[in-house]
């Protein structure tokens, strides 16, 4: 290994980089743990900011991409997401403005909804609608998109009689 800090906290950097992307935080906080100097962990986010390897934008555009699409997260789970990993919170919300305007959530909660409620056909009304509403707010979607899919869904679904 080489005796010089930076070099050491740059092969770390980059032995982490091969396994996933990180944001600055979250690779400065991986860094800190290794117990590099804070000075090189500085030059060592430096170089690899300039280099494109670490790039905050980037993630965060990936992560919401990834996070509508593949797991149907709202605008709020993926804000919260982002800035617990370390993004800036101007960034979070001009990334979520890009590519997840809020007329999107409404589609992704009826998506959802349609999905889930043949599951809930059996229950009682109220309780349907309980369990569906509560699905869809933790994936972190506005109460406006929730209800509204909650209603448009369940309508589709004959009732049990149970009532």
């Amino acid at each position: 290994m080489s005796s010089d800090p930076v070099s050491a906290a740059y092969l770390a950097a980059l032995r982490l980089l091969d396994r996933r992307r990180y944001t600055d935080h979250q690779l400065r906080t991986k860094l800190t743990e290794q117990e590099h100097a804070p000075e090189s962990i500085d030059a060592v986010l430096a170089r690899l900011t300039a280099s494109g390897l670490v790039d905050d934008r980037a993630y965060a555009e990936a992560y919401v991409r990834d996070g509508q699409t593949l797991r149907g997260h709202g605008r709020q789970r993926l804000a919260r997401d982002l800035r617990r990993r370390g993004i800036d919170r101007d960034v979070v919300e001009l990334v979520l403005d890009e590519q997840y305007p809020r007329e999107d959530e409404a589609a992704v909660a009826l998506d959802l909804a349609r999905r889930r409620a043949p599951r809930l056909a059996g229950l009682p009304p109220d309780q349907a609608r309980r369990r569906l509403a509560g699905y869809l707010e933790r994936r972190g979607l506005n109460a406006r998109a929730v209800w509204a899919a909650v209603d448009a869904a369940l309508s589709d679904v004959e009732p049990n009689g149970d009532e």
